[in-house]
């Protein structure tokens, strides 16, 4: 899951996390909260298919392409010759979003 800020005006105030739920309890006797039982005022939880629909939608909009197209595209290395300053910055924007549909083992 990745977390979208957004602005979002909340009459509590702004006192960090709010836990629904349970906990776990790591070494060291630290509880750690269960992101998904995590209320923050302000962030938005994606789903993997509110990730995969934002990276096409931000696909079609930069490129006029699907985000499968730039997929491919990507690993077939068609955008290791750019130059043009404008089609760059659009390409890094997709390629800082690539987390949302290629999940990398931490």
């Amino acid at each position: 899951m990745v977390a979208i800020l957004t602005r979002q005006r909340t009459k509590r105030p702004r006192t960090g996390p709010i836990l629904r739920g349970r906990t776990r309890v790591l070494r060291g006797g630290r509880a750690r909260e269960i992101w998904r039982d995590l209320i923050v005022p302000g962030v938005h939880f994606m789903s993997e298919k509110e990730g995969r629909y934002l990276f096409d939608v931000q696909a079609r909009k930069n490129f006029g392409i699907s985000g499968e197209e730039f997929l491919a595209r990507f690993d077939a290395g068609e955008y290791d010759a750019i130059t043009d300053m404008d089609e760059i910055h659009r390409f890094n924007r997709m390629v800082m979003m690539m987390s949302f549909v290629r999940r990398i083992p931490a």
